[in-house]
């Protein structure tokens, strides 16, 4: 399996190749029972990550996901400006050039950060980045989990 995000939604499409439509409403089903658990999972400030995670059919053998693209970050972490590990601690699931860092547009260019938290913590963010807080999947393992399980329901559910 290729270490990158973007290949859940082909694996997901690979599911769904040549299925009659029922069969794919059967694994949005299942899709949705995983999509309850990020959403259980996410973190939580305004509530708007939370509530940005859907499934939206692309084509009709195609599922996917959305969510804000922050998600990404509080999933893998974020680099700050002066360390020099990554604060991402899911090596080997996201390429290198593919995971949230430092010069990245949720990565920490300066260090300062905006926002109304007091002077200090704002640069202590920007410096030392922000720890991974993975919601939906961290590993390549996890990731193959998920799309198990989401087989598996919607089999189950065709022998009903």
């Amino acid at each position: 399996m290729s270490n990158s995000i973007d290949n859940l939604a082909d694996q997901i499409r690979d599911i769904g190749q040549d299925l009659a439509p029922d069969l794919m409403e059967l694994i949005g089903r299942a899709l949705d029972v995983e999509i309850a658990r990020w959403q259980s999972q996410a973190p939580v400030d305004t509530g708007a990550l939370k509530a940005s995670i859907q499934k939206r059919m692309i084509d009709p053998y195609t599922w996917g996901v959305s969510f804000l693209e922050y998600g990404l970050y509080q999933n893998f972490g974020v680099m700050g400006t002066n360390n020099a590990t990554s604060q991402i601690g899911v090596a080997g699931f996201v390429s290198a050039e593919d995971r949230p860092s430092s010069g990245d547009k949720y990565g920490f260019k300066s260090s300062m950060i905006g926002g109304k938290l007091p002077f200090g913590v704002r640069v202590a963010i920007a410096r030392d980045g922000i720890n991974a807080n993975p919601w939906f999947a961290a590993t390549d393992q996890q990731l193959d989990q998920i799309l198990q399980r989401v087989a598996d329901r919607a089999l189950q559910s065709t022998q009903l």
